[in-house]
């Protein structure tokens, strides 16, 4: 017996962002051409979050951007409906809008504001700015913060932006050093 119909389709939208991390960018977008025609069962937001899901996956990025800050003017206190937004925003090429975002998610009271993954969104976002500076203390705040939790992946992941930043800024010994 099949999963209920809404079940299915929250899986299916789950599974799009390990699909597009490992490349498989066209399975992803058939999935969440698949998440949008199943998603009649969903709520409003479920339904919501789908649709801007789908619209990132087609580089519709204005429309994505549209989505999930109608989504952050509804759950203001929700810090991810934030991140996607930012991760949207820079991608589109607003990254300076991108930081504006996060500055408002880190004024959130803790624990959300002090998420070090506002911080790895914010290295990203200079990276695309090429403010490599920015970025080096940006994804320095991350691996501080992802380090005192104990979240080896998001520390991981803020060491690898730090190096990128130390590297862009023409630093490759710092850099490697940093990396090893």
């Amino acid at each position: 017996m099949s999963p209920a119909p809404s079940r299915a389709v929250v899986l299916v939208s789950g599974g799009l962002d390990s699909t597009t991390a490992l490349g498989y960018d066209g399975r992803a977008q058939a999935e969440a051409r698949r998440a949008v025609a199943a998603a009649g069962s969903l709520t409003a937001d479920q339904q919501q979050a789908i649709a801007a899901r789908h619209a990132e996956l087609q580089g519709r990025w204005d429309e994505a951007i549209r989505i999930y800050r109608q989504m952050r003017r509804r759950y203001p206190d929700d810090l991810e409906h934030g991140l996607e937004m930012a991760r949207a925003q820079i991608a589109g090429g607003a990254g300076e809008e991108a930081l504006a975002t996060l500055e408002e998610l880190r004024r959130m009271p803790p624990p959300a504001g002090n998420d070090a993954r506002i911080d790895l969104v914010a290295a990203e976002a200079a990276k695309r700015l090429t403010d490599f500076p920015r970025q080096q203390a940006a994804a320095e705040r991350a691996a501080r913060r992802a380090e005192s939790l104990g979240a080896h992946l998001l520390y991981a992941e803020a060491r690898a932006a730090f190096c990128d930043a130390l590297v862009n800024q023409g630093q490759m010994v710092a850099g490697r050093a940093a990396c090893d």
